[in-house]
């Protein structure tokens, strides 16, 4: 279900655009940053949407142009974050990015898919640390794979089956009310999470019908 939140790019002006590309591009280099060229290369489009999340809660975004991570003579929007936040966004990408090769290797979906993890354990295993730091919900991440399994051999029900997913999702976006500090917030973030749960489980279940 990665990859899920790609943009209607057709739909965005020529601004809209260029904010996006900021937002994205913060993210690579966030990770390029945190873990080096390997990392940056776990950029993708949903904890880019998490970042655009929490850069609207945050307000005040700063666009620069820097040179790309990956093509050295071409400048690139990217969104100006603090340390904290950049740390963050580069973690939680690590971390979900660890919780997908786990439970790929536990299906057998693809078992070369640990070695190529190899060159980025070393940035994995600095993103715990950082997430737990800021009270980030982890185990809602790393106990996704087990849920979802366990529920898959019971559910008789799509809603049933998208629960894991929409838990996951309402506790890392109602995490932002607190590392905002707008606890107010948390009932309409976590509403949010659930709601975008359900649409990228049922998206996912929709692509994959033919081979499931």
């Amino acid at each position: 279900m990665f990859g899920s939140l790609r943009p209607p790019k057709d739909r965005f002006d020529v601004d809209q655009q260029e904010l996006y590309r900021s937002h994205f591009c913060g993210l690579c280099h966030s990770l390029d940053e945190f873990g080096g060229k390997f990392s940056s290369l776990l950029t993708n489009y949903d904890t880019t949407f998490f970042l655009i999340t929490l850069a609207a809660l945050e307000k005040g975004e700063v666009i620069e142009r820097k040179t790309c991570t990956a093509v050295i003579f071409r400048k690139v929007p990217v969104l100006q974050m603090p340390l904290r936040t950049r740390r963050l966004v580069a973690a939680l990408t690590l971390a979900l990015a660890g919780a997908k090769v786990e439970d790929d290797l536990h299906d057998g979906d693809r078992p070369w898919i640990g070695w190529a993890f190899l060159p980025l354990k070393k940035a994995w295993r600095k993103a715990a640390p950082i997430l737990d730091e800021e009270g980030f919900p982890r185990d809602a991440i790393e106990g996704l794979g087990a849920w979802q399994r366990a529920v898959e051999r019971d559910a008789t029900s799509l809603p049933a089956l998208a629960l894991p997913t929409q838990s996951m999702l309402a506790a890392v976006f109602g995490f932002l009310a607190d590392y905002t500090a707008k606890p107010e917030l948390r009932p309409h973030l976590e509403e949010l999470g659930r709601s975008l749960g359900l649409w990228i489980y049922l998206y996912d279940a929709w692509s994959d019908q033919g081979r499931d």
